[in-house]
C-alpha cells in the first residue's frame, strides 16, 4: 500500500499601523497563481479578476493572524480595516519563514460629480476606478450624480506636471 502524504505549512503575521495593532482586521489569503488570473468586463471597462480567497481570518486583540495548514504555493495577503487603506502584499512563496509584518496606512478618499454631455448631472452611473493591474473598485453616483471612493491608497505625485 502507497499512502501519499503532502506537505502542509502554517503562515503566521500582524496587522500594525504606525501607532499600534489592528485587533479584529479582516485578512485575506490569497491564491496568486498567474494562470488564474485574466480580465473581465465590468460596466463596458476591462479589469483584472479577483484573486481566489485560499482562506480567511480575523486578527486578535493583539493584531496577530495565523493561515493553517497551506500547501507549498504563490500567495498574497489582503487586509481590510475602514479607515486605512486595502493592503494587498506582493506575491510571496509559501512556506514563508518567520512573521508577516502588514503595516496599514490611513486612507485617502475621492469623490466628485459625473455629468453628461449636457452639462446636468448622471444618476445611477457605474464608475470604476482600477488600481494598475491589481484591483477595481466600483461607486454608483447618486441622484445628483455624486460619487465617492473611501480608504483609498494616497496617489503619488510627480515633481513636474508637465
Amino acid at each position: 500500500m502507497l499512502i501519499k502524504l503532502e506537505y502542509r505549512m502554517e503562515l503566521r503575521g500582524s496587522v500594525q499601523t504606525p501607532v499600534g495593532t489592528v485587533p479584529g482586521a479582516a485578512v485575506e489569503l490569497l491564491d496568486a497563481k498567474p494562470a488564474r488570473r485574466g480580465k473581465r468586463i465590468l460596466y463596458g471597462v476591462p479589469v483584472p479578476t479577483p484573486f481566489l480567497v485560499a482562506q480567511q481570518a480575523r486578527a486578535d486583540a493583539e493584531g496577530r493572524f495565523s493561515f493553517v495548514d497551506l500547501k507549498p504555493g504563490t500567495y498574497r495577503l489582503r487586509v481590510r480595516e475602514p479607515g486605512f487603506t486595502d493592503y494587498l502584499s506582493p506575491p510571496f512563496l509559501v512556506p514563508w519563514d518567520g512573521p508577516y509584518p502588514v503595516l496599514l496606512k490611513k486612507g485617502s478618499r475621492l469623490s466628485g460629480t459625473l455629468f453628461g454631455s449636457e452639462g446636468v448631472p448622471e444618476p445611477d452611473i457605474p464608475v470604476v476606478l482600477t488600481r494598475r493591474e491589481e484591483t477595481a473598485t466600483v461607486s454608483w453616483t447618486d441622484a445628483e450624480g455624486r460619487f465617492e471612493f473611501r480608504d483609498l491608497l494616497p496617489a503619488r505625485s510627480t515633481e513636474s506636471p508637465w
